[in-house]
């Protein structure tokens, strides 16, 4: 993360580097009659967002893709995950065929202001859509291999950090959960449960609960949904199982088996609302309790990454 600001008006300029050859696109949707505290406006132009304000400079952020102003829930998941991804690229910049086809890790990562009830849209539409996605390429890839060569087994995990105390949203009764780092995972969280998936009606209760349980637990003093960050975890096991050409050998041998196993990861990251914390107009929408947490999380981890480069 080299620069995350936020200006006067809450709109979020979000600046990623990753590794040379990872794929990164970014997609802004603007909902109907979007102002920002009542004054101003974002006026949509090509590929760019132009925040403006009365009385101040008009700002330009750059993204990938601008999701048409109007468009509903279910299009705005389409455009990202669906067949219209990446511009109507389809399977070229979709993230749910290369996490199943390709065996590739994916990161979404999801920010807007409180008004956008970005926490709302999560549970109800981008949620769901993504694990029906997920299932149904899944489906698709069992079908189109022979029968009994392919297995896949999908797990599910949530998490959610609120003034930087990590807790499980599937058993939200395990809180202040510690991290590890690990040779297979990475950085990983500590007893954190993780549920296997036999169907979608499985996967869409435990993505409804999970949900819910950002509420549940007991949160600091001024903390809420709109200040914490909750990630979810799709993590995918397959195994397929290719004969060599001519089936068994003579004289009844077995037949030369090749057994190929990979694993991903989709994960999709809900950060806490992007409001500004100064102003007359934030200071009536955010609760003085709320605004000294809003950002507590993002600040320390911008001070362990500037650690992190000191060679000391």
């Amino acid at each position: 993360l080299q620069q995350s600001h936020v200006n006067r008006t809450g709109f979020v300029s979000l600046s990623m580097q990753s590794p040379a050859g990872v794929p990164t696109i970014t997609y802004c949707r603007i909902q109907p009659g979007s102002q920002i505290g009542g004054q101003g406006d974002l006026v949509h132009d090509g590929n760019s967002v132009v925040v403006l304000e009365p009385g101040q400079p008009s700002s330009r952020y750059d993204v990938s893709h601008v999701i048409e102003r109007g468009a509903s829930d279910e299009e705005s998941c389409e455009v990202a995950f669906g067949h219209l991804a990446g511009g109507g690229l389809g399977t070229v910049l979709n993230p749910i065929a290369a996490f199943v086809n390709d065996c590739v890790n994916v990161v979404v990562v999801l920010t807007g202001s409180r008004q956008t009830r970005k926490w709302s849209y999560l549970k109800r539409v981008l949620l769901p859509f993504v694990s029906n996605e997920i299932l149904a390429n899944l489906d698709a890839k069992s079908r189109e291999l022979p029968p009994g060569s392919y297995r896949a087994q999908l797990a599910l995990s949530a998490f959610d950090v609120q003034d930087e105390v990590v807790s499980d949203l599937l058993r939200p009764a395990n809180r202040g959960l510690g991290l590890s780092t690990t040779l297979e995972d990475g950085v990983a969280v500590m007893g954190l449960h993780r549920e296997k998936i036999l169907d979608e009606a499985t996967l869409r209760k435990l993505l409804f609960d999970a949900c819910d349980n950002r509420g549940v637990h007991q949160l600091p003093v001024g903390g809420s949904v709109d200040t914490s960050t909750a990630v979810f975890e799709f993590r995918l096991h397959q195994s397929e199982t290719a004969y060599a050409a001519g089936g068994p050998q003579p004289g009844g041998l077995a037949p030369n088996v090749q057994v190929r196993e990979s694993y991903s990861r989709f994960i999709v990251v809900d950060l806490q609302a992007s409001d500004p914390l100064a102003g007359a107009q934030a200071g009536q929408q955010l609760s003085l309790l709320a605004g000294a947490n809003l950002f507590r999380s993002l600040v320390a981890f911008a001070d362990v990454a500037r650690k992190l480069g000191n060679a000391y």
